[in-house]
């Protein structure tokens, strides 16, 4: 019984963590890095234009000011944020579900080129906070602490 629950539990590791290998940052040099230090990668697939670049700096400038004042963060766990990658992946299309337009490994945030947006930035760097500040282990994945209510929707 045991050997078949071990078994069973190597499957799904495996299987888990192989979805992320195409989306792997380790072995590759970034796309870009953004000035408060973030690396970022295009797995879109498509071509990614200097101008579009600029954007996707934009937003995450704008992002991470808005996200640092409401979370209230120190120094070290901004640190921690500013040092997390961020992957572009494939646009989403219609029958995509909503809660993979971006998600985090708690390590790597991943977002649909088409869902590139200062709310799904931040809702991904909450998850990581609160999984780097001891508060929720696995980032909490019910989204159950008020920093998803206060700081995920800002303006």
């Amino acid at each position: 019984m045991t050997r078949k629950l071990s078994v069973l539990l190597l499957f799904f590791v495996l299987t888990a963590g192989c979805s992320y290998i195409g989306f792997y940052t380790c072995d590759r040099q970034p796309n870009r890095v953004h000035k408060l230090g973030m690396k970022l990668y295009n797995y879109s697939k498509e071509d990614i234009g200097p101008e579009q670049w600029e954007v996707y700096e934009r937003i995450i400038e704008l992002a991470y000011t808005t996200f640092y004042k409401c979370a209230k963060l120190t120094d070290e766990i901004a640190k921690i944020v500013r040092h997390v990658p961020i992957v572009v992946s494939p646009s989403a299309n219609h029958s995509d579900h909503k809660h993979y337009l971006a998600f985090t490994d708690l390590q790597t945030v991943f977002i649909k080129k088409n869902y590139f947006t200062e709310s799904n930035l931040r809702h991904e760097w909450i998850h990581i906070v609160l999984n780097k500040t001891g508060k929720s282990m696995l980032g909490d994945p019910f989204h159950r602490n008020p920093l998803f209510k206060k700081c995920e929707q800002l303006p």
